[in-house]
């Protein structure tokens, strides 16, 4: 687990990535069928708490 004092410089590091994944994810895929996915994902990560 990342410490909280480390966040920013931590995402820093990925920044240019993560916007190119956005990038290609907003311009290639099909929106309702990847919020479906992320829910899916979502409830599956979380449905413990």
């Amino acid at each position: 687990m990342i410490e909280t004092s480390k966040i920013k410089e931590e995402f820093e590091k990925v920044e240019s990535e993560n916007y190119k994944f956005r990038t290609y994810l907003k311009n290639r895929a099909d929106i309702d069928e990847l919020d479906e996915q992320f829910l899916e994902l979502h409830n599956e990560l979380f449905k413990k708490l």
